[in-house]
């Protein structure tokens, strides 16, 4: 998205947050071509981003509640990941401003989206959300284009364009974004386009690997970016 950024002067690189990456690869196309003035997000996110534990931790709940031993959510207790869904990812600071009720998860989600685009006063309210999924996170967004005149067509064009994007957008077929679809691919799935309640607005799903491409790949297409300048510098053809 902002390969300009790295230079031969850098000698590391930070991979991004694996739920903004997923979302910039959606966002920078329909930034470059109508403007963004406005992001909704909610993320749905596979309990891997948790980590082995997490994982493990879920399989056993599962065969637990299959089995008919249902488990315990007391008070004060991290609640359960079996069927279920838990609006906190991260630490939540004490407060009551916007800021403080965020968790740090959305706050990290709306500052990586605003660095990597380049677009540090883009409005972004984030909702973050773990789901017992075992891999690929999944996002519902809205947009609110400053191109108020774009049209779904348009729209549709340029994320078909994009790279690392894929469109899975026939619902009546049942083509659509999935968790389960999107699992151990590159790149992102792209569904449900529908226009907003107002000119300018419009609605997608989206999910991707987070362990791929918001981890991995990333981490190999940075080194890829340097590796002439690392080249240069050994006197490496």
């Amino acid at each position: 998205m902002n390969p300009h950024r790295l230079t031969a002067a850098h000698h590391h690189a930070a991979v991004g947050n694996c739920t903004a990456i997923l979302l910039v690869l959606a966002l920078a196309p329909l930034e470059r071509a109508f403007g963004l003035e406005r992001v909704i997000v909610s993320t749905y996110q596979a309990v891997s981003g948790a980590g082995r534990r997490a994982l493990d931790r879920l399989r056993d709940e599962l065969r637990r509640e299959l089995a008919g031993a249902p488990i315990a959510s007391d008070a004060g207790s991290a609640p359960p990941f079996a069927f279920n869904c838990i609006p906190a990812i991260g630490e939540i600071d004490a407060g009551d401003d916007v800021a403080a009720r965020s968790t740090g998860e959305e706050k990290k989600v709306a500052a990586e989206v605003r660095r990597i685009l380049e677009r540090p006063d883009l409005q972004i309210l984030a909702t973050c959300v773990r789901v017992p999924v075992l891999r690929a996170h999944s996002e519902s967004v809205v947009v609110e284009l400053r191109e108020r005149g774009a049209s779904l067509a348009e729209v549709r064009g340029a994320l078909a364009a994009a790279p690392g994007v894929e469109l899975r957008d026939e619902l009546a077929r049942g083509v659509m974004p999935t968790p389960r679809g999107a699992a151990g691919i590159d790149g992102i799935h792209v569904g449900r386009l529908r226009p907003g309640d107002r000119p300018g607005t419009f609605a997608f799903f989206l999910a991707g690997d987070q362990l791929r491409t918001g981890a991995a790949l990333t981490a190999v297409q940075l080194a890829e970016l340097q590796l002439p300048a690392i080249r240069s510098a050994a006197g490496v053809p």
